[in-house]
């Protein structure tokens, strides 16, 4: 893998990357899928090997059925699907993290997948490959300082500042670790990485300077979302005793 270089840009718009996606579930399989048809190469990594298997059959674990017809049939070129991260970041110059973070019963944040996905990534990669990683997955304010940058410096032989640093992006808000040998002020970095995902979408980059700000963007963007979708789903129980309908 070449990982960040001074040709990441030109390799990005000609597709001439390997992206890796950590997890395939609603959101990574379909990410997955976006990068392949885009002309890069993917490796996807999930643990469930009922979910690999059935992506390398060609089938669809998510239950959306909007991608049942788009999952790439088995033996096609440039479409790696492995339940091993050891296996995959070797290869990935970009590597996104997709896990689910749910809530737990007490109502606090669970980042177990992540911590899990993290583990898995950063013992897998040298210092100074120039990886690029990529929490996509939501988390709360703060996240990154507290238990992110910690548990990468714990699970590798990375030092923050010095071995990678961490920056944010994007239009769907997104975290990045950089893998480099030295630590670099180059500013448009992360707007150059954000770019790459300009295969993928048509919506304009929001560049945020922290990632506790950028944290915060999504953590409020998700709450929304909560409020739109819940809403109506509260109004529907409440009504129904009524027969009425919504």
């Amino acid at each position: 893998s070449m990982g960040y270089t001074d040709l990441f840009s030109p390799n990005a718009k000609s597709g001439n990357l390997t992206i890796g996606i950590i997890g395939l579930g609603y959101v990574g399989l379909p990410t997955a899928i976006g990068f392949h048809d885009a002309g890069f190469t993917v490796w996807g990594v999930d643990v469930s090997k009922r979910t690999v298997d059935m992506v390398l059959q060609g089938k669809n674990p998510t239950g959306d059925p909007d991608v049942d017809d788009i999952v790439p049939q088995p033996n096609t070129k440039g479409w790696h699907i492995t339940t091993s991260a050891a296996e995959a970041v070797p290869h990935c110059d970009v590597i996104l993290v997709t896990v689910p973070t749910p809530i737990t019963d007490d109502l606090k944040p669970d980042l177990s997948y992540v911590e899990a996905a993290g583990r898995n990534v950063f013992q897998s990669i040298e210092k100074g490959s120039k990886t690029i990683v990529v929490l996509e997955s939501t988390v709360y304010p703060g996240a990154t300082e507290e238990e992110c940058i910690p548990l990468i410096e714990k699970h590798s032989k990375l030092e923050f500042n010095k071995d990678f640093f961490a920056s944010s992006g994007v239009f769907e808000p997104l975290i990045i670790f950089i893998t480099l040998s030295k630590f670099s002020t180059d500013t448009d970095r992360p707007i150059k990485i954000c770019a790459l995902f300009s295969a993928l979408l048509r919506s304009n980059f929001v560049f945020l300077s922290t990632t506790s700000s950028l944290n915060s963007k999504k953590f409020s963007k998700k709450s929304l979302r909560l409020q739109v979708f819940g809403l109506p789903s509260t109004i529907a129980r409440v009504l129904n005793p009524n027969e009425l309908s919504i």
